[in-house]
């Protein structure tokens, strides 16, 4: 293990799925900034991507959406944002309130953004169950592909 790695662990999200080509859209900011929050809310918007948003215990925020893209679209759809985040492409994000002290007392408030809501939703029906178990979204889908979970170390904090 790294040395700048806890043994702590947490979960996180895939982008891929095991059975199919295609790919779901994650995004993630640092820090609180309400115009790059705004931002990126239009921008999911403007692509008809459903999408929960929440924040994260630095301040920052995850997007997660459970609408099924291609990975040409999914390229696409993260060059436009890269100014943004460099870290770009967000192939992984948590989905567990475990990094930072007393994060659990934000990671739940969230936005939920829902277009794709009819039976022939172009939504994971996996991940729509994740993210309504996780934050209530009630998200509808009925999209087909195993979606993927991973865990991994969590950078060291002060005193570990």
């Amino acid at each position: 293990m790294k040395s700048n790695r806890s043994k702590r662990f947490t979960t996180g999200l895939v982008c891929t799925f095991k059975d199919t080509d295609l790919r779901v859209f994650l995004f993630e900011v640092d820090k609180k900034d309400k115009n790059r929050f705004l931002e990126i809310n239009e921008f999911y918007r403007a692509n008809n991507l459903d999408f929960v948003v929440h924040k994260t215990g630095s301040g920052g925020y995850h997007w997660l959406s459970p609408t099924m893209i291609t990975k040409e679209f999914w390229k696409e759809l993260h060059k436009q944002l890269q100014h943004i985040n460099p870290e770009c492409p967000m192939t992984t994000l948590r989905i567990e309130p475990n990094k930072y002290i007393g994060e659990e007392n934000t990671w739940y408030n969230t936005a939920v953004e829902r277009w794709n809501t009819d039976r022939y939703s172009e939504n994971s029906e996996e991940i729509c169950q994740l993210l309504n178990h996780i934050w209530g979204a009630e998200l509808i889908g009925t999209g087909k592909g195993q979606h993927k979970q991973v865990k991994y170390p969590l950078p060291l904090r002060e005193g570990e």
